[in-house]
């Protein structure tokens, strides 16, 4: 079962990333809705917006990536930490 000491530092960093993501999105598309956007007369997307889309994408990859290592490296420490307590 998961501690709370584990709990506590996990939080700690997720969820500043989170909010951080979730403000991004938000400005981002605030802005696109102030901007009237940049699709063609067509509705169809541009090649901007579809390079940033895909950018988009490609960065959220890398956090995701980046998340998880953090989360295995907490892990990891509590698990030795742990490990030293029972040995004690």
């Amino acid at each position: 079962m998961m501690d709370m000491a584990l709990l506590i530092p996990l939080a700690a960093v997720l969820l500043p990333v989170l909010v951080l993501l979730i403000l991004g999105a938000l400005v981002l598309v605030g802005l696109r809705i102030l901007t009237g956007g940049r699709r063609e007369a067509r509705g169809r997307l541009t090649d901007e917006d579809t390079r940033l889309i895909q950018e988009v994408h490609r960065d959220l990859g890398g956090m995701e990536k980046r998340i998880e290592a953090l989360e295995t490296l907490i892990l990891d420490r509590t698990d030795t930490t742990d490990k030293e307590k029972t040995d004690a």
